[in-house]
């Protein structure tokens, strides 16, 4: 029963997404993202040989998103306390973020997170 409300909470995400937020920033944003990736497999690739890759990937992969998305427009915000940032693109009402979870991993509670989800509280079901 869970996954089918997590699915449907889902669909209507997108539903909301397509309607009301505008399209082609949206699809520059996620092809700027996939050549991030690509900048991040040929350095590993090139510049470490020795060194295991499995650390570094996913905050490189990080950091280089957060620069896709300051390149549309994405606003650096800092963590309180200090020491860590995230960063916010605003798309009229919708506040638009993201977050790095490896797969099968949960993802913890940050206030800052939680901020970022009262600001989209009208998409909640």
């Amino acid at each position: 029963m869970r996954i089918h409300m997590n699915k449907n909470v889902q669909e209507k995400l997108y539903s909301f997404i397509v309607t009301n937020l505008p399209k082609e920033p949206l699809e520059l944003l996620a092809q700027n993202i996939i050549l991030k990736y690509g900048v991040v497999e040929n350095f590993l690739e090139e510049e470490l040989v020795v060194t295991p890759k499995a650390r570094l990937r996913p905050q490189m992969r990080r950091y280089l998103i957060d620069e896709a998305f300051c390149t549309f427009g994405g606003e650096v915000c800092h963590t309180a306390p200090r020491g860590e940032h995230y960063i916010v693109n605003q798309f009229g009402d919708i506040t638009l973020s993201h977050v790095e979870v490896p797969h099968g991993s949960k993802v913890r509670d940050a206030t800052h997170r939680k901020l970022l989800s009262m600001n989209n509280a009208l998409l909640e079901p």
